[in-house]
């Protein structure tokens, strides 16, 4: 499994916290030796945030394709959209660049928002025959916004073959609420140990450096429990007030939380009846006093 590789997924750990800092082609990466800069991504529009490095080992050959987040706020309310507009505008560019490489391996990984678009890539390197996952293909994310309903718009359904063969692993802090935007293409998230029964500051928990491994080398990602992945239900609300509910976050996480709360309760009728619930965990999960969602969920 996967999950087991402990050299893999702090591989990945280590490159999707590298995406954040901007780095020329050719550059090494920390934690990374043999790693470097083979070719980087940028959404040309600068609105989105979107951002993508392609790693290469010389050594070996194995490439990495990182893909960030935006910032904090921006990463939520895009979240919400699903990152399309982002992944599409630079899908094949990607796709190309990592066909060239030849590797014997790739392993896509993503934080945040950049779990979706990773999620959406490596499902993109197998649909299109540009990887296998008998060839080596791992797909690991962290805190990741989910790729299933995304795919399903891009594609009109997830062949559950592919599915199946894609190695994959998401990890994710148990206070995050992120991880379960859209649904993830594996069906286990693997959560860090969280011995403090508060809830913790949204912020707090969703960031990479919570995965990375210690400063005494030791991994963070070995040996950690899992539970089943629960997608909020929000597909219709997205498409029927997905922008405004953009807008909302925004305002939210941006501290003028009073016309928010006003803002919400006025989008709450139009809110489909049955998606209410969900739509409310994630606005409560946003609160700087959030409830004890994950023991009301259990």
């Amino acid at each position: 499994m996967i999950s087991a590789r402990r050299d893999l997924c702090d591989a990945a750990a280590c490159a999707a916290a590298a995406v954040y800092q901007d780095r020329p082609v050719g550059a090494a990466i920390p934690r990374l030796p043999g790693y470097h800069i083979f070719d980087c991504f940028d959404c040309s529009t600068g609105q989105t945030g979107f951002q993508a490095a392609l790693l290469r080992c010389a050594a070996t050959g194995t490439a990495i394709v990182a893909f960030r987040g935006s910032d904090e706020h921006l990463d939520l309310a895009a979240g919400i959209n699903l990152g399309l507009c982002q992944y599409g505008a630079n899908r094949d560019n990607l796709l190309d660049a990592v066909t060239s490489l030849h590797a014997p391996h790739v392993l896509v990984c993503g934080h945040s928002l950049g779990g979706a678009l990773a999620q959406y890539f490596a499902y993109d390197l197998m649909a299109r025959k540009k990887v296998s996952a008998q060839r080596g293909l791992s797909l690991v994310t962290f805190n990741g916004v989910g790729g299933v309903a995304g795919l399903m718009r891009l594609h009109g359904s997830i062949d559950p073959e592919m599915r199946a063969k894609l190695e994959t692993v998401h990890f994710a802090h148990p206070d995050d609420i992120v991880v379960d935007i859209g649904g993830n293409l594996g069906s286990q998230i693997h959560l860090l140990p969280d011995a403090d029964p508060a809830p913790a500051p949204l912020l707090k928990c969703h960031g990479m450096d919570n995965f990375l491994p210690a400063q005494d080398g030791q991994s963070r990602l070995t040996g950690l429990a899992a539970r089943p992945d629960r997608p909020l239900r929000l597909d219709r609300t997205a498409d029927l007030i997905g922008p405004e509910l953009q807008l909302l976050i925004l305002e939210w996480m941006g501290g003028r939380r009073a016309s928010a709360t006003f803002r919400f309760l006025r989008l709450l009728p139009r809110i489909p009846s049955d998606e209410r619930r969900d739509a409310l965990r994630l606005i409560s999960a946003l609160s700087p006093v959030r409830p004890n969602w994950r023991a009301v969920e259990h």
